[in-house]
C-alpha cells in the first residue's frame, strides 16, 4: 500500500496509532438505526464491507482483523519511515507527552486524537480552544524537560531508559 500511494503522487502516510486494537464503543448501541431498512444495500454486508468501499484497499487483501493488532511498537513507526519516502503523521495522540515521543521516534507529523472532542462536548468552542492550549503546554513543558528548544531538536538523543540514553 505503501508503494502505491507513492506512485499516486501521496506526500504523508497517515498512522492511525488509536484503534489498533479495538476501541471501547459503548454509546454505539445508542445509535444504531430505529428504522427496519437494510443498511447492506448502500454499505456492504460483513464485518469487511468497509473496506471493499475504499479505493485505498483495493486489491490489497486486507481485512478488518488485519486493523486489530494491539503489537504496535515505535520499532513499527521506525520501519514506516525506513520504507517509504512520504513524511510520517502519527494520528491519535492523546497528550503532549505522546506528541513528543512520536516525534522523538521519528514521525514527521502528530495529530491529536479525541480530546478536542471532550472539550467540544462540555464547552463548545471554548473546550476545543482549552484542549489544544493544555497540549501545546504540555509539549513544551516536556520539550523543556527534554533540553529541546523547538520540535526540530527533538530526537533519538531524547529517547532514554532509566537515565541511559537509547542507541541502536
Amino acid at each position: 500500500m505503501l508503494k502505491r500511494a507513492e506512485k499516486a503522487g501521496a506526500e504523508f502516510v497517515v498512522l492511525t496509532v488509536d484503534l489498533n486494537s479495538g476501541s471501547n464503543r459503548v454509546l454505539l448501541g445508542q445509535y444504531d438505526r430505529a428504522d427496519e431498512r437494510d443498511c447492506g444495500a448502500c454499505h456492504g454486508a460483513g464485518p469487511d464491507a468497509w473496506l471493499q468501499s475504499k479505493p485505498m484497499y483495493s486489491g490489497t487483501g486486507a481485512t478488518t482483523a488485519d486493523f486489530d493488532d494491539p503489537s504496535m511498537t515505535w520499532e513499527f513507526v521506525k520501519r514506516l519511515k525506513k520504507a517509504t519516502t512520504m513524511k510520517v503523521v502519527v494520528k491519535g495522540i492523546v497528550t503532549g507527552e505522546d506528541a513528543a515521543s512520536c516525534i522523538r521516534h521519528g514521525a514527521d507529523a502528530v495529530c491529536i486524537g479525541r480530546a478536542y472532542v471532550w472539550g467540544l462536548a462540555a464547552f463548545g468552542q471554548a473546550g476545543v480552544e482549552k484542549v489544544l492550549e493544555m497540549l501545546d503546554a504540555e509539549l513544551r513543558m516536556v520539550m523543556g524537560q527534554m533540553g529541546a528548544p523547538s520540535l526540530a531538536d527533538i530526537g533519538p538523543q531524547h529517547i532514554g531508559l532509566h537515565g541511559r540514553t537509547f542507541r541502536q
